[in-house]
């Protein structure tokens, strides 16, 4: 990574760590902050694995190959899903109605598919749309609904 963004990464890390911290003494949730610490920790450690992370690097990973980074960003995409599942429980567990949304999955991986540039591709990047497809499979709802909408305007009646 350039020495600019491993500056943001810490900053915002820090930032965040520092919020968390806040929210501790204020609210007194020690199983929040446990979480949060889990994830700046696993982020931390993902980074240090994929990068290097906090060392500066000035030159240009080898990425992973079409198939594999399509690979990846399909699981992130079920694992969003599946936790976008386990948010909203309210009811009993039902196998249909938690496999019911990866049969979408497909349809929900396509357009970010198509915006990624398989070449040059860094880890950085790679770690970056996966976080996004597992947003996309976490937002799966509202991403058919804003179709659904979309699609009732331009063809009115």
């Amino acid at each position: 990574m350039t020495p600019l963004v491993t500056l943001i990464i810490i900053f915002c890390l820090s930032s965040y760590t520092i919020f968390a911290l806040i929210d501790f003494i204020r609210f007194r949730k020690a199983k929040r902050l446990m979480i949060e610490v889990v994830a700046i920790v696993l982020c931390i450690f993902l980074l240090n694995r994929a990068t290097g992370f906090p060392v500066v690097q000035n030159y240009v990973f080898g990425g992973p190959g079409i198939v594999s980074t399509i690979v990846l960003l399909f699981i992130c995409v079920i694992l969003g899903m599946v936790a976008n599942y386990f948010f909203h429980l309210k009811r009993k567990f039902s196998w249909v109605t938690l496999t019911k949304p990866l049969f979408v999955s497909p349809i929900i991986l396509l357009p970010l598919i198509g915006t990624v540039n398989y070449e040059g591709l860094e880890p950085v990047q790679l770690i970056s749309l996966l976080f996004l497809a597992f947003q996309n499979g976490f937002f799966w709802k509202e991403i058919f609904n804003k179709v659904q909408i979309q699609q009732s305007q331009n063809n009115p009646g």
